[in-house]
């Protein structure tokens, strides 16, 4: 028979010491203690609940597992809670040790005097907002990774695009945005040295918003006037969203799992908006729209189909935007399940169907044929994209002096005064009234509305 081990007190579990109000409301503090037993050469764990009196005797209670040993001290607290009182048993994913710290984080909050705003209105504190404010305190003293400007925009297009956040043209146009402001802060005076070499570009983590405002104040357009609004806040969007993944955010808001720290903060966050006036967008005159047609006719035959959509019912004609898709759609010209069975271009019915797959907005539309654009497909009966189409669109643009979406805009402008209504203009345009209230307000007269939707084919004038 093994020999019986010597005595040993069981390890005292501090509870802490009653508070004067919760003796008086005999609240207790429970505790339970994991302890191990012998008898006759045999070992095992048991959980014992302490820390409760009942007359003037202190009590505790075995358990064989800790689940059971919890489910009594929840129920015993509860049963010693008078009914008056403010505490509540919540279901918690918090340890006690955690709960306390929540407790008093809302009892320092709450011992605050009255705050007032500058509007003089009573400011509630938050303990949201006061934890926000100590992980951006944290974040300012975490060391930050020393990575090159053209390094980290090589990784940010490829993270976005390998999450699909962030469509093709809009990674065309971060790219550009941010290699111009790369290229821009390589001729500062502090980078003089460092820029000798082609391949070298400033770390992210010099950045300045300083270096952002001065940028943007500097971009001008191609006939060296200073740079339109619109195009001051689309560089300014690109660098701030490209310096918000450098810090491990999307959208302002900071990514689950992410410990991306390339700068301190978003250099790009507080720079100043240039305020857009309404009805901005530049759209072609009735004469400017005349003759680009009369010149495709002459020169480029071939593309008359696909600008003439563009054009007169304002399908988005951007590199692979709903145009392209849809003339790269294989029922464009047969019957489509998407289409109830007619064909997405359909002129016998005079519509073109812009199905969900193919929608910008996700979301499948209608857009009627004006009597000038069946003209103008009639005459000239090609595929949309000829062969080498890319080519050929580049140049055309080019010579042309065609900006992004200037034919779309065109299309939304002339339609909302021929149609009288914005609500009817928007649902064939594929975005909102707000959109149009915003970007479409200086339309044009009525005379020269109803002249663009006269623009026919040489033969047919």
């Amino acid at each position: 028979m093994p020999a019986k081990k010597p005595y040993s007190a069981p390890p005292k579990v501090d509870r802490g010491r009653r508070t004067s109000a919760e003796k008086e409301a005999r609240r207790w503090r429970l505790s339970i203690k994991e302890a191990t037993e012998t008898k006759d050469g045999y070992s095992w764990t048991t959980y014992i609940v302490q820390g409760w009196q009942e007359g003037s005797r202190w009590q505790r209670k075995r358990f064989k597992s800790r689940a059971e040993a919890e489910g009594f001290k929840a129920s015993k607290q509860q049963e010693f809670l008078p009914d008056a009182d403010p505490i509540r048993l919540v279901p918690t994913g918090l340890n006690q040790e955690q709960v306390r710290e929540a407790e008093l984080a809302f009892t320092r909050l709450e011992a605050l005097d009255a705050l007032r705003g500058q509007d003089g209105a009573t400011v509630k504190p938050s303990l949201i907002a006061a934890v926000e404010h100590y992980l951006a305190h944290l974040r300012t003293l975490h060391a930050v990774e020393r990575v090159p400007m053209l390094q980290a925009l090589a990784a940010c297009l490829a993270d976005k695009e390998a999450r699909g956040v962030l469509r093709h043209r809009s990674a065309l146009q971060l790219k550009s945005s941010v290699k111009l402001f790369t290229v821009w802060l390589a001729r500062l005076e502090r980078y003089t040295a460092e820029s000798i070499n082609p391949a070298w570009s400033p770390a992210v983590a010099d950045i300045t918003t300083a270096d952002v405002v001065a940028y943007l104040a500097s971009l001008r357009s191609k006939a060296g006037l200073t740079a339109a609004p619109k195009t001051v806040n689309n560089s300014r969007a690109d660098l701030r969203g490209f310096f918000a993944w450098c810090i491990g955010q999307e959208r302002d808001i900071f990514l689950a799992g992410c410990a991306r720290r390339w700068h301190t903060s978003n250099p790009a966050a507080d720079t100043p908006k240039k305020t857009v006036p309404a009805g901005s967008s530049h759209i072609l005159s009735v004469e400017e729209s005349t003759a680009f047609m009369i010149r495709l006719e002459k020169e480029w035959p071939a593309y008359v189909p696909f600008f003439a959509v563009a054009l007169f019912a304002g399908i988005r004609p951007g590199e692979n935007g709903e145009l392209h898709k849809l003339a790269r759609h294989e029922n464009l010209r047969k019957p489509s399940k998407e289409a109830g069975g007619r064909p997405l271009f359909d002129l016998d019915r005079r519509v073109i169907t812009i199905p969900p797959s193919i929608a910008k907005t996700g979301r499948k539309r209608v857009v009627p044929v004006a009597d000038n654009l069946a003209a103008w497909l009639t005459t000239y009966s090609g595929p949309f994209l000829p062969v080498g189409f890319q080519a050929g669109l580049e140049t055309i643009r080019k010579v042309c002096q065609l900006s992004h979406d200037v034919l779309r805009h065109s299309f939304i402008s002339y339609r909302v005064t021929a149609s009288g209504s914005k609500a009817k203009t928007a649902l064939e345009a594929g975005n909102s009234e707000g959109v149009i209230d915003r970007h479409y307000l200086s339309q044009p007269s009525e005379a020269e509305a109803a002249a663009f939707w006269q623009i026919m084919p040489t033969g047919t004038r």
